[in-house]
C-alpha cells in the first residue's frame, strides 16, 4: 500500500486537534475582544469537544451504512459548513455564533477518529502490524496541534483571530479532497459487509457491555485530557500569570518543545512496542505522567517558559505511548471494528469532555486547572489498572 495513502489517512484521525490547536493561541484575543470571563472561554473547548463526543456515535451508525470513506467526507463538509458559521461571530462579536460553528465544525471533524481507527482495524490481521500503525497516530496528533498552534499564532499576530478561522476552513477542503486519494484503502470486503441501520446499533450496545473495551477507554481518555486542558489551559497560564507575557506567535514558537516531545514520543514506542508488552509501556508512562504533574506543582512558584515547556514536553513525550496502547486493547476487542471503534471513541471523548468541563468551571487558578487535573486522572487511571489486575480481566489483554 503506498506510504503517502497511510500518511493522509493518518491525518484524518487528528482533524480535530488541528482544529482546537489553530483557535488556542487567539483564546487571550477572542477574550479580550469579546469581553470574556475565563469559564466563557473554555467553552470554547468544551461546546468543541461535546460534540466530538456525539459524533462519535453518529458516525459509527453512519459508517457501518455507508462505509468509512463517504463518512469521513460528509464528516469534512459539515466541518466546512461549521467554521463558516464560526465566521459570522468574526464580523458582528457574537459570541453564540461562535459557540454554534464550533459545534457544527466539531461534529464534522469528529469523523476523523472513528473512521480512521476503523480502517487501521480492517487495514490487518496482524496485531502487531496494528499497534504499530496506531503508534504513529501520535505523529499525526503531533504534527496537527504544532502546526496548528504556529500557524494559528501567526496569524494571530499579524491578522487577528479571524484569520484562524480562514485556516480553518482551508484545513477543511484539504481534508475533503483527501477523501478521494485514499479512497481504495477501504477494503472491498468491508464494504461488502456493510448493514443494516438497526444492526450497527445494536453492535454498538454489545461494545458497550465489553469491560475490558470500556476499561481501556477511560485509560486512553489520560491522553486527550492532556492536550485539551493544555490546549484551553496554556495560552491564558503564558499569557496571564507567571509574568510570562508570551504574545500568540511566541506562544506557537515555544510549542515546538512539545511536537518534539511527541514526534521523540511516538519513535520510541514503536519501537519499545517491539521489545515490551503494550501494557507494560502502558502502566509505566501513566506513572511518569503522574510524576512530572507532582514535579509541576512544586517548581509553581519558581516557573518561567523553559521550565513550563520543559515539563509539558516531558508530559507529552510519555503520552504519547497511553492512546496508542490503550486504544489498541479497546478497539481490537470486537468483530466489527466500526462498532467497537465507534463505542471506544465515545467512551473515550465523553470523559474527556466531561473532565475537561468539570476542570474549566472550578475556581482555581489555570495553572492548577492543567497539572492538577492531569493528577486527578492520571492517579484514576493508576487505580483503573490495578482494579482490573485484581478481577482478573485477562485473555490477551492481561495486566
Amino acid at each position: 500500500m503506498h506510504k503517502l495513502k497511510i500518511i493522509l489517512l493518518l491525518s484524518f484521525i487528528s482533524s480535530a486537534n488541528f482544529a482546537t490547536s489553530i483557535i488556542s493561541p487567539a483564546l487571550p484575543q477572542i477574550q479580550h475582544i469579546m469581553h470574556l470571563n475565563n469559564n466563557n472561554i473554555s467553552l470554547i473547548v468544551s461546546v468543541f469537544l461535546i460534540s466530538y463526543v456525539l459524533g462519535q456515535l453518529f458516525y459509527g451508525v453512519i459508517a457501518g451504512k455507508i462505509g468509512q470513506i463517504k463518512a469521513l467526507r460528509w464528516g469534512m463538509i459539515i466541518y466546512f459548513i461549521g467554521v463558516a458559521i464560526s465566521l459570522i461571530s468574526a464580523y458582528n462579536l457574537q459570541f453564540f455564533y461562535l459557540l454554534l460553528g464550533r459545534f457544527i465544525a466539531s461534529l464534522g471533524a469528529s469523523s476523523g477518529l472513528v473512521c480512521t481507527i476503523a480502517l487501521i482495524n480492517n487495514l490487518y490481521t496482524d496485531k502487531s502490524k496494528i499497534k504499530q500503525l496506531l503508534s504513529y497516530t501520535i505523529l499525526s496528533f503531533t504534527v496537527a496541534m504544532y502546526l496548528g498552534a504556529y500557524l494559528g499564532g501567526v496569524l494571530t499576530a499579524y491578522f487577528g483571530w479571524q484569520a484562524t478561522l480562514y485556516g480553518s476552513l482551508v484545513h477543511a477542503i484539504l481534508l475533503f479532497i483527501f477523501t478521494f486519494i485514499i479512497s481504495s484503502i477501504e477494503k472491498k470486503s468491508t464494504l461488502n459487509n456493510i448493514t443494516s441501520i438497526s444492526s450497527v446499533i445494536k453492535n454498538q450496545l454489545l461494545a458497550l457491555k465489553n469491560i475490558k473495551l470500556i476499561s481501556f477507554s477511560l485509560i486512553a481518555a489520560l491522553s486527550g485530557n492532556i492536550a485539551y486542558l493544555y490546549a484551553v489551559e496554556s495560552p491564558l497560564i503564558t499569557h496571564q500569570q507567571h509574568n510570562f507575557n508570551l504574545s500568540a506567535i511566541s506562544y506557537g514558537r515555544w510549542n515546538c518543545l512539545n511536537a518534539i516531545g511527541m514526534i521523540l514520543g511516538a519513535i520510541i514506542t514503536n519501537q519499545l512496542l517491539k521489545i515490551f508488552s503494550a501494557k507494560k509501556i502502558l502502566i509505566y508512562s501513566i506513572i511518569i505522567v503522574f510524576i512530572f504533574c507532582i514535579f509541576s506543582l512544586f517548581m509553581q512558584k519558581f516557573l518561567h517558559p523553559l521550565s513550563f515547556f520543559t515539563i509539558t514536553t516531558g508530559i507529552f513525550l510519555f503520552s504519547s505511548a497511553i492512546y496508542p496502547c490503550a486504544i489498541f486493547y479497546a478497539s481490537n476487542n470486537s468483530t466489527c471494528k466500526s462498532s467497537a471503534a465507534a463505542m471506544s471513541s465515545f467512551i473515550n471523548m465523553l470523559i474527556i469532555s466531561i473532565f475537561v468541563t468539570i476542570i474549566g468551571l472550578l475556581r482555581i487558578s489555570n495553572f492548577d486547572k492543567l497539572f492538577v487535573g492531569l493528577l486527578i486522572y492520571s492517579i484514576f487511571c493508576l487505580i483503573l489498572c490495578y482494579y482490573m489486575k485484581k478481577t482478573n480481566l485477562r485473555e490477551n489483554y492481561q495486566f
